[in-house]
């Protein structure tokens, strides 16, 4: 048997290792490392250029994504974010209804509102970067990102830092692929700087591909 000081160091290795789950008391057994996770009942107050309303189309979007993709109701996501390789576990799901289906009834409507819930909660996560607004058509992208706090009422004051462009597909194809889709965004935001030479974007631009089928995503920045 062993001694109640060697049981006590032991003990105490081993809380080092523990992982408490953010929602349960249970906990992860030593050596077990928890995977990270993004919540979408958090999305409104992750991107504060969302209204709650809006942020609850996103996140309805992004349910039946997985859904249709047969990842529910816990998916967990295969992350390259600027070559770093994670899985992501998408908490926070809602119930899939009749209703749900009939309101977002455009596939490649709802694959792009959904792909942007995952983008905007990733971006806080691995850059600490916040959306603060939404582009204008012709920009080339959909979001601006700023630095700060979500909640700071400020907040839409900054200056942004960086700008985010957002796609999404709902099974990958033969043609029509993650990192073909990055190819094309790409070319997109060089064509748009060398037709607008006098206004080059000054900031740089994360491209964040999700694709639900398998599911993956993978984020990339430009120029690069």
């Amino acid at each position: 048997m062993r001694s109640p000081s060697t049981q006590l160091h032991s003990a105490l290795q081993c809380a080092d290792l523990v992982k408490w789950a953010p929602e349960s008391p249970m906990y992860v057994p030593c050596g077990v490392a928890m995977l990270r996770s993004i919540h979408l009942e958090s999305l409104n107050a992750q991107a504060p250029t969302l209204t709650q309303a809006l942020a609850d189309v996103h996140s309805h979007c992004c349910t039946l994504c997985f859904h249709q993709g047969n990842h529910y109701p816990l998916p967990t996501v295969s992350l390259d974010f600027i070559g770093k390789s994670e899985k992501v576990e998408v908490r926070g799901l809602h119930d899939v209804t009749d209703e749900m289906w009939a309101c977002y009834a455009d596939q490649d409507r709802r694959v792009d509102l959904g792909a942007c819930a995952i983008a905007l909660l990733l971006m806080p996560m691995y850059t600490g970067l916040v959306a603060v607004g939404t582009s204008a058509k012709g920009d080339g992208v959909d979001y601006y990102l700023a630095e700060g706090d979500a909640d700071d009422h400020l907040i839409f004051n900054r200056t942004h830092v960086a700008r985010l462009e957002v796609s999404g597909i709902q099974s990958e194809r033969l043609g029509n692929t993650v990192n073909k889709r990055i190819a094309k965004k790409r070319k997109t935001l060089e064509d748009y700087a060398a037709e607008n030479p006098d206004s080059p974007p000054d900031v740089p631009t994360y491209i964040c591909l999700v694709e639900f089928g398998q599911p993956k995503s993978k984020v990339v920045i430009w120029p690069q």
